[in-house]
């Protein structure tokens, strides 16, 4: 056993208490002094301004351990608070990785457009080619039908002429298909 000597009002208490609770022992006769300083003199007695002192301590406890219910509340409002939060940061993070996913797509859609717009150059091309061929076989069959006309002794090319016709349709259909896309 350890004792401690406290100074309240002016006047000394030892006060006997257990190994290392010295200081503890100290504060609380601190706050009984600060009470009784607070108060002033209350009482003619220095007995009825100490009983005084810790019925004003007594108090303060009282309500410290009413207002104890409202510290729970305010837990329980600091919890609410903090799975509100990590909720957030959840649908946070899915949005992070819905706006990535939707970044991707866009990216994949113009790489996709730029492709598209490189076979529509690649079936122009191939298109005004194949237009050049058909103009240079359509002053070739005409031609052919002048040299025809003006030589009874000519072979019919009618046949290879109606021939060549329906194979440039078909070129034709297949250039707009192409250009037209999938």
């Amino acid at each position: 056993m350890s004792e401690v000597t406290l100074e309240i009002g002016g006047r000394p208490y030892t006060v006997a208490c257990e190994e290392g609770q010295e200081s503890h022992i100290e504060m609380l006769g601190g706050m009984i002094e600060e009470k009784l300083a607070a108060m002033g003199q209350l009482a003619p007695s220095r007995s009825q301004n100490l009983l005084f002192a810790g019925l004003f301590l007594a108090d303060d406890l009282h309500e410290a351990k009413k207002s104890g219910g409202s510290v729970a509340v305010i837990q329980a409002e600091l919890e609410a608070a903090r799975s509100a939060k990590s909720d957030a940061a959840n649908a946070m993070q899915e949005m992070q990785l819905e706006r990535d996913a939707l970044l991707s797509e866009r990216d994949t859609m113009r790489s996709d457009l730029e492709a598209l717009k490189s076979n529509l150059t690649a079936a122009e091309a191939e298109r005004d080619s194949q237009s050049a061929k058909a103009e240079q076989l359509a002053a070739q069959v005409e031609q052919l039908t002048q040299a025809q006309d003006n030589s009874p002794a000519a072979p019919d090319v009618t046949p290879q002429l109606t021939e060549l016709a329906e194979a440039l349709e078909k070129c034709a259909t297949k250039l707009e298909a192409k250009v037209a896309g999938p």
